[in-house]
């Protein structure tokens, strides 16, 4: 004997699989607009494929973070202040005083 489904059954079998394909549909599109929102955004603010690296400087005498900060300094730091901040964290400083002899780490892109 051949089972049939009813009419309801067939009427309802058929709702949940459209609503099955229109949730994976909306996920599909969700992920694509995420997925494009940030291949954007990563161009959009300046990401380039230069490498972070690191280079020790010793201190001479009469030089300062700043001065040193300004022969390694690019754009991908934001401003001065900032790769500043950062050199500081990077050798554990917690002023803005390096004596004669010091080796700093600097950070730069290359």
């Amino acid at each position: 004997m051949k089972k049939t489904m009813t009419r309801a059954r067939r009427r309802a079998f058929r709702r949940a699989y459209r609503r099955a394909i229109g949730a994976f549909a909306a996920v599909a599109i969700i992920a694509l607009f995420v997925l494009i929102v940030t291949c954007r955004n990563g161009k959009a603010v300046g990401k380039t494929d230069r490498i972070k690296r690191l280079t020790s400087v010793s201190v001479q005498e009469g030089d300062c973070i700043w001065s040193i900060a300004s022969e390694y300094y690019s754009d991908e730091f934001g401003s001065m202040q900032e790769y500043i901040k950062e050199i500081k964290k990077t050798n554990n400083l917690s002023g803005d005083r390096i004596y004669y002899g010091y080796s700093l780490l600097i950070p730069y892109y290359e």
